[in-house]
């Protein structure tokens, strides 16, 4: 069978639902085969929408020891397809890969990788319900800029999707942002965090139904205090309407 680099198996992941109308929990099923050796246990996430869609998104190497994001899509009849590496191996190394998904069963995962020379870029693709296959990745982040890494991403239910994460050349780095736009290209990344020479940790963000998107992060000064820091955005991400807590 497959293993990792200790020769130990590739555990499979199982997956159970709960139904409403009874109380009762489902029989699980295999929804990660096996068939991916090293697995990133702690790197598998999950999202589902309406209509029954899910998708499983996860870290694993490939063939040639390159550590690549897998995803796995539930189909109609409750199984799980076969796992599918997203992207290609020219995009690097991939890490903190994270998946998010639409109302209409579209599924985001953006992820930071590195191609080699020290830069990390933090790249996305997607998926409709409808599609056979993961888009070629976009790069979300500036190409002029070493660092970007923690990206995290949400979608609303009115179809707004939004990536955040840390960038930058130097300490202290930055928050970008970056939002799906309404003819599938993504906005160039703004600074969402002030420059105030405070280092950002890594962010969280949540989208409402109203398509905005709330981005929280903590900030540590020179002096190792920590304050935690929350902006809400729409349309225009270069405009934050609410900043807080006040230093």
């Amino acid at each position: 069978g497959v293993g990792g680099r200790l020769g130990e198996p590739a555990a499979p992941a199982f997956g159970s639902r709960f139904v409403t109308a009874d109380g009762q929990w489902r029989a699980s099923r295999v929804a990660e085969l096996g068939l991916v050796p090293q697995f990133n246990g702690d790197s598998m996430r999950l999202a589902v929408a309406g209509a029954g869609h899910a998708v499983a998104a996860w870290l694993a190497v490939d063939g040639s020891n390159l550590m690549r994001v897998w995803a796995s899509r539930r189909l109609a009849d409750g199984s799980w397809e076969a796992p599918v590496a997203v992207g290609t191996p020219a995009d690097g190394d991939a890490a903190m890969a994270e998946l998010a998904m639409e109302v209409d069963g579209t599924a985001h995962v953006v992820w930071s990788a590195s191609p080699g020379g020290g830069q990390t870029h933090v790249l996305t693709a997607r998926r409709g319900a409808a599609d056979a296959a993961w888009s070629n990745p976009v790069q979300l982040s500036l190409p002029t800029l070493v660092t970007n890494i923690e990206p995290a991403i949400a979608a609303g239910a009115s179809g707004a999707v939004y990536v955040a994460w840390v960038a930058g050349d130097s300490l202290p780095y930055a928050i970008h942002l970056s939002k799906l736009q309404d003819d599938g290209s993504w906005s160039e990344p703004t600074q969402a965090n002030e420059a105030n020479g405070r280092s950002v940790l890594v962010p969280l963000i949540a989208v409402d139904r109203h398509a905005r998107a709330l981005l929280a992060w903590p900030e540590r000064d020179g002096g190792g205090l920590t304050r935690l820091v929350a902006r809400q955005f729409r349309a225009d991400i270069r405009v934050p309407e609410a900043v807080g807590p006040a230093a």
